[in-house]
Order: structure tokens, then C-alpha cells, then sequence
């Protein structure tokens, strides 16, 4: 069990937020303009939550880890479990490659200090140098050695991912903060509203997205978390305090991310260049506000790496038993392994490949099943009543079906098909 609601809402944020937040969501924010906050909102709410409490209903409901709730819930949903594993297994084998490229921007960041490099290429000859690198392959090996170390229960859990969120979350409002005050209020220039972009189906579509990916849904992470989640503790106010907190970190990377004057550029590679050009505005203080950035990012990529491999552990200790951490020490070095081969040369590419076609296709298509199974009317009415359990405002059994049994999987056929046919 997590200690307290607090620790829960923290561990649930800590897996959700990560390198979307802070490298997509502020790209498609400076794009789109305040048009792509509304949006977002009003999809996050609809769509997102009621997934995002069906979930970790399903969780205490049932009361173990992902796989065993979903058989629990039908037999027949037994390789929707296999799915949610794999998804983690994916997600945070090119996740932790990642950890390792914010590793060594952290330990690097004094390089923004140098008059020969032009900020936005600081960080480009050590992250992305064309060839091997033991630099690299080090930075992997200290990122799982980390991930692994972090391993353990709820309460361990709860506890590093608390540190993490409240650490980052200090640092990215504080620079965020800073930025608009420094610009006079000028940075907020990406609110702009422009109705023109409602025509465009692309923009539906980074939108519908956005929010699916954002909120570590369909990976099995908060089923498991939701058996942790103490009985006294109301759903609805827990996952709207996870919706927010979420939305408030992508907010904030987004005033960062604009104060660089990049305008629709980022990207989880190219943002490494975006962010030292911010920073290397503020001279001298740059180089320390580099290694805080990326030290907070950091954080956040370990706390929603331990989460994905607590979640790829669960299908192999269900169906064929032994302990997590044999499960979680042997899922790691093959993640290592095949991580090893995304860091450089054509694994870039791979690595591209996985994060923008595989594992969105993999992930809609698990909501699609998912949402299947929650729209069985028994089991449906099961979850709302775990979510409407010591709630003073209990969530309206209309929109509650609405959103499970249409706009959900509207949504996300929509997103299947762009994703086969586009």
C-alpha cells in the first residue's frame, strides 16, 4: 500500500510525466497556439481521465498487479496483459537510452560555458557523435544501474517518486516563472489563438495523441498502482490531481521551451539543442540552470522508468511465477542489450522508428482493447462504483458511459487508423 494519498498521487505523476511533456507537448503548444491548450483540455477531461480512473479502478478492485486484474476481470483478457507488458518492455528500452542522453547533458552542462560551440551544438558531438562511443555506452549502463537500484515496492516507490516529482517540478516552474518575468510577459506569445488550425486533421490528431501518451495509459502502470491505492482514498480526486499535475509540467517546459524562440522545432533528439539556447541566455547562471534542468528531466525519466519495468515484470511473475526482482534484473540487461544498439549510427533511426510508429500503434490498439473490456456492462458498473467509493461529487454514470463506451474509443480508432493508413 502507499502510505498516504499524497505518496499515491506522486508515483502516478512521476510515471505520467516524463520527455513528452517537456519535449512534445511544448513543440505542438508553440505550434498550434493556445487553440492546441483548449483542445487538449477538453480531451484530457472527457477521454483521458475516465481512462485514466478506469484503470486504476480495475486496480483496487481486483487488487494485484495489471495481468491478474485484467484475467480477473475476463480470462479471455489475459493478452491484454501480455500487451500492457510489452508496451512497458518497449517504452523503456528506448526510455532509458534516452535517460542516458539527459545524463549526459546534466554532466556536461558546463560545455554551455565555452565561446567556440554555439549553444544549440553544445551537446551534439557527446550525444549524437556519429559513431561508438564508451561515453554512450556507460551513460546506458549507469541509467539501468540506477533504474534497477530504484526497484522495489509501493512504499519504495512512492517515496522516489515523490522526491523526483516535487524536485523537477521546483526547478521547471522556477525557470519557467523566470522566463515570463524576465521577457515582461512577451514569452507568453505561444497563447496566441488561432482558429485556422480546427481544419486541420493533424492537429486533431498530436492533440488526441498527446493525451493518450501523456498519462502512461494502456502500459498497465496505474492497475498496478490502483492496488496500492488505499480504500479510503477517493479515485476521482486522485486522478484529477494527476491530470493537473501533468498539464502543469507541460506547461511549464513549454514557457522554456519558447524562450529559446523555437517555434513548433522540438522534438525528443533536436531538444537538446532547444534548451541550451534558452539557458545560454542567462550567461554565466546558464551552465548551473543546464544542470538543473536536465538533472529534474533526469529524475523524471528514472521515476517513469522504474514504473514501465515494474509493469514489464508483472506478466512473466503471473504467468510463471518467481520473484520480481530475478524478473526485473533479467528484463533489464535485455534492455540494456537492445539499448545498446539504439544509441548510435542506424539504432538512431530504429530508435525514431520505435517512438513515433511502433509504440503508438501498440499502445492505441491495447485502448481499443481495453476499452472493450471496461464497456462490459457488469464490469462497468463494477469500476464506477470503485471510482464513485468516498467521493463527496461522485462522476455522472452518463458521462462516464459516454466517454468509456463512445468518445474513448472513438478516439482511438481515429488514432489506429492515422497511424496504419498515414
Amino acid at each position: 500500500m502507499f502510505s498516504s494519498k499524497l505518496t499515491f498521487i506522486m508515483t502516478a505523476v512521476g510515471a505520467a510525466v516524463g520527455l513528452g511533456n517537456l519535449f512534445r507537448f511544448p513543440a505542438l503548444c508553440s505550434l498550434y497556439g493556445s487553440a492546441y491548450i483548449l483542445v487538449y483540455i477538453i480531451l484530457l477531461f472527457v477521454v483521458g481521465v475516465p481512462l485514466l480512473l478506469s484503470e486504476v479502478a480495475l486496480g483496487r478492485l481486483f487488487g494485484k498487479n495489471a495481468t491478474y486484474c485484467f484475467a480477473s476481470a475476463d480470462r479471455r483478457a489475459v493478452p491484454l496483459g501480455f500487451l500492457c507488458s510489452a508496451n512497458s518492455f518497449i517504452v523503456m528500452t528506448y526510455y532509458a537510452v534516452l535517460f542516458s542522453f539527459v545524463v549526459l547533458a546534466a554532466v556536461f552542462s558546463y560545455k554551455l560555458l565555452s565561446p567556440t560551440l554555439p549553444p544549440a551544438e553544445v551537446f551534439t558531438p557527446i550525444i549524437f557523435p556519429g559513431r561508438f562511443s564508451p561515453t554512450l555506452l556507460f551513460a546506458l549502463v549507469f541509467s539501468w544501474a540506477a533504474v534497477f537500484l530504484c526497484f522495489g515496492d509501493a512504499r519504495r516507490l512512492g517515496a522516489i517518486s515523490t522526491v523526483s516529482v516535487i524536485f523537477a517540478a521546483v526547478i521547471i516552474f522556477g525557470f519557467a516563472v523566470f522566463c515570463v518575468i524576465n521577457s515582461g510577459g512577451k514569452i507568453l506569445s505561444f497563447l496566441r489563438f488561432n482558429p485556422a488550425v480546427f481544419c486541420s486533421s493533424k492537429f486533431w490528431i498530436d492533440a488526441m495523441g498527446q493525451v493518450f501518451f501523456s498519462l502512461s495509459l494502456m502500459v498497465g502502470v496505474l492497475v498496478s498502482y490502483g492496488a496500492c491505492l488505499n480504500k479510503k482514498e477517493g479515485i476521482v480526486r486522485c486522478g484529477i490531481a494527476v491530470a493537473l499535475c501533468d498539464l502543469a509540467v507541460s506547461l511549464g517546459g513549454t514557457v522554456i521551451f519558447v524562450a529559446a524562440g523555437r517555434q513548433g522545432e522540438g522534438s525528443l533528439f533536436s531538444s537538446f539543442s532547444v534548451y541550451p539556447a534558452a539557458f545560454s541566455s542567462l550567461g554565466a547562471a546558464g551552465s548551473a540552470v543546464c544542470f538543473l534542468f536536465y538533472l529534474s528531466v533526469g529524475v523524471l525519466c528514472l521515476a517513469s522508468l522504474f514504473a514501465y519495468l515494474k509493469s514489464a515484470t508483472e506478466f512473466f511473475t503471473f504467468s510463471l511465477g518467481g520473484s520480481d526482482t530475478a524478473w526485473a534484473l533479467g528484463l533489464s540487461l535485455l534492455s540494456l542489450l537492445l539499448g545498446s544498439f539504439l544509441l548510435q549510427g542506424r539504432g538512431l533511426e530504429a530508435l525514431k522508428l520505435i517512438d513515433n510508429e511502433i509504440v503508438p500503434f501498440l499502445i492505441i490498439f491495447a485502448g481499443l482493447v481495453e476499452t472493450v473490456l471496461f464497456c462490459r456492462p457488469p464490469l462497468k458498473a463494477a469500476l464506477l462504483s470503485e471510482i464513485n467509493k468516498n467521493e463527496t461529487h461522485p462522476l455522472p454514470r452518463r458521462l462516464f458511459s459516454l466517454s468509456l463506451g463512445l468518445f474513448a474509443p472513438a478516439t482511438l480508432f481515429i488514432l489506429l487508423l492515422y497511424q496504419i493508413f498515414f
